[in-house]
């Protein structure tokens, strides 16, 4: 075990700065300009593109897969559509809606655009997010004209209710578990603040310090990201951890910035504003908001004004101010290492015995463990009986793709509630990415 440490220890030492490939996602056969929305772990994109042509001038829902761009049409009667999910099995969510703007929530699975229904029997819905398992969130009118946040499960829309009595809500992500993300307003008030709700009620996650809230993200431990205000009245990023509201800041010389999506290994993206006023794409990591404009090249003169979602493998879905949509994919990564425990090691639960599909279509881990010493897979350990191998797949340690470098002993739930630091030289872990206070798990 201390050999594996050591040796995974040194390949962060000397990691560099990590940067990414930009890929233009081009435009719609009618030559329609793209926004990017979402991103799966697949690399497949969906937004909506806006028409330049037709008998439409308006919002036509695309998804982009295996670099074609793709065109969703409206459900049936409708004219215009956009899409603002997608998950790993490539299901996509978003509204659909007439001429009139009369919206309807859809799920689009294995070709087929299906209307997902309202909530009360009143016209209206729009879908924003869905998780693994087929779960879809959004907001619908009830009868008083208000929209409120749906849960969408078993082919059933589910009311998610609002904070403090409030008359108005919308969710926008929802994790693995059903948790779910989202804003209510505080009616009679005209303030709204972020919501998670875990299977009861709305659960209000207050603000930095200013009047209003919103929720954007979610990932699979609960951590939920969005934008806040503060007592200054400018609104900032946001990482709700821990029972707490974590101020994420802005970049160098901003004044406001929000955050738009959180990956299970818990980097943050979305926007902030600059010395110069001008709106750029951040990318939040290890304790460190930087300007995704420095870490990808793209053409002369473009900027990327807004990163949207990420994925686990650190895709990343941005818009730029060529009114242009980019897919970022990571050049380089100091280590990938395979580990089928982040979603049991997450909620604090043991896994079960895993077989080989398991293991191989599991999570990339890209930090060090909580003690900041040990490589992350001496945190998540297995209650299998039998030994489970990890391969290292970095260039930089001169290994062979897939080489096996160690095995893991059995579970031990104490390890991550109460890490034993080890000593030497330790590096930062992305477990310390918002400080000490995002320890503690829900």
């Amino acid at each position: 075990m201390f050999g594996l440490a050591a040796l995974l220890v040194s390949i962060a030492v000397g990691a560099r700065a990590q940067t990414y490939t930009a890929i233009d996602l081009g435009t719609l056969p009618d030559g329609s300009l793209p926004i990017a929305f979402g991103v799966n772990n697949s690399g497949q994109v969906v937004g909506y593109a806006l028409a330049v042509s037709g008998p439409f001038l308006g919002e036509e829902a695309f998804l982009y897969s295996g670099g074609t761009m793709i065109y969703l049409s409206p459900l049936p009667g409708d004219s215009f559509s956009f899409a603002s999910g997608i998950n790993a099995s490539g299901q996509v969510v978003g509204g659909s809606y007439t001429e009139s703007g009369d919206e309807h929530a859809f799920l689009y699975s294995g070709g087929t655009m299906i209307y997902l229904g309202t909530l009360f029997g009143d016209p209206g819905s729009v879908a924003s997010g869905i998780n693994a398992s087929g779960q879809v969130v959004g907001s619908a009118y009830n009868a008083f004209g208000y929209n409120v946040a749906f849960l969408y499960s078993g082919e059933t829309m589910i009311y998610l209710g609002t904070v403090h009595g409030g008359a108005a809500s919308g969710a926008s992500g929802i994790n693995a578990s059903g948790q779910v993300a989202g804003v209510s307003d505080l009616y009679p008030s005209s303030y709204n603040h972020a919501f998670r709700y875990s299977g009861a009620t709305p659960i209000d996650l207050g603000t930095l310090g200013g009047n209003d809230s919103k929720a954007y993200g979610i990932d699979d431990s609960g951590q939920v990201v969005g934008g806040a205000y503060t007592a200054s009245g400018d609104e900032h990023a946001f990482l709700y951890c821990g029972g707490k509201m974590i101020d994420l800041d802005t970049l160098p010389g901003g004044s406001t910035s929000s955050a738009y999506g959180i990956s299970n290994n818990g980097q943050v993206v979305g926007y902030s504003n600059t010395a110069s006023g001008e709106q750029h794409a951040f990318l939040y990591s290890g304790g460190t908001m930087t300007d995704l404009n420095n870490l990808v090249g793209l053409p002369s003169g473009v900027y990327l004004f807004e990163a949207r979602a990420i994925s686990d493998f650190g895709q990343i879905a941005a818009n730029g101010s060529n009114a242009h949509a980019y897919l970022l994919t990571p050049e380089y990564s100091p280590l990938l290492v395979l580990n089928p425990f982040v979603p049991y090691a997450r909620l604090l639960q043991p896994p079960p015995t895993l077989d080989v599909p398991t293991v191989l279509s599991s999570l990339p881990a890209t930090s060090l463990a909580a003690d900041g010493e040990s490589a992350v897979v001496l945190a998540y350990q297995s209650k299998s009986s039998e030994p489970v191998t990890f391969a290292v797949q970095a260039s930089a340690t001169g290994l062979s793709p897939g080489t096996a470098v160690a095995t893991l002993g059995p579970f031990l739930p104490s390890y991550l509630a109460s890490p034993s630091p080890l000593t030497g030289n330790s590096q930062r872990s992305e477990e310390r990415r918002v400080g000490k206070e995002c320890r503690s798990r829900w």
